[in-house]
């Protein structure tokens, strides 16, 4: 992503930024699973029933995002991984969201929080659709050895990919986390990271 793309995110994130502010991270992390659970149980046994929230959960390539959300889906969320086919389309060199669909997506209704995973460079123009923006971050060093290991994708493997993936670090990455409100670092284990997701998912 070149910098002038991250710009534009950053740009058509302002309206977003100024209506949500950045939450404190320091109290989503002191969260844990019991209390998610109680809460959830709470809920269940009273009927409860709320609109729906939107959770957009982005990052660099190689900070977790597929991984938490495969993990939120064997809970029984909704989940939206973007990079999927059809949600995507190639404008002038640059991936995309399609915007009609995601539109339609986040129009809709439903009884489960809607997680959605992606790092586009018109994510941006959706911010006031969604109730939380999440960073996922992790160091360099961690994010080069999950993409030298993994299998499911095989962008980061050649050397042209490593440096644009440590360009990004760089340029892109400190647009996302001023325009979100909520920072997960992923370096610790799976299931701690989804459960600060779920507890995003259940505030406000």
């Amino acid at each position: 992503m070149q910098p002038a793309v991250a710009n534009a995110i950053m740009a058509m994130a302002a309206k977003r930024r100024m209506s949500l502010g950045r939450a404190t991270r320091a109290a989503g992390s002191r969260l844990n699973a019991s209390p998610i659970a109680r809460v959830a149980r709470s809920h269940h046994g009273r009927g409860y029933r709320a609109t729906v929230r939107r959770i957009l959960v982005t990052g660099m390539s190689g900070t977790g995002k597929s991984t938490a959300l495969a993990e939120l889906a064997l809970r029984g969320f909704r989940v939206v991984e973007t990079d999927e086919p059809g949600w995507k389309q190639l404008c002038d060199g640059e991936w995309m969201w399609r915007e009609d669909r995601i539109a339609e997506l986040l129009a809709a209704d439903g009884d489960r929080t809607l997680y959605v995973s992606g790092c586009v460079p018109n994510q941006g123009r959706f911010y006031d659709r969604f109730d939380a923006v999440v960073l996922l971050s992790a160091p360099a060093r961690v994010i080069l050895s999950r993409i030298a290991n993994r299998t499911t994708n095989d962008f980061g493997k050649s050397r042209i990919e490593r440096a644009q993936i440590l360009s990004d670090l760089e340029s892109t990455e400190p647009r996302l986390r001023a325009t979100c409100t909520h920072e997960i670092d992923t370096t610790r284990p799976v299931g701690d990271v989804v459960d600060e997701l779920i507890a995003v998912g259940l505030s406000g």
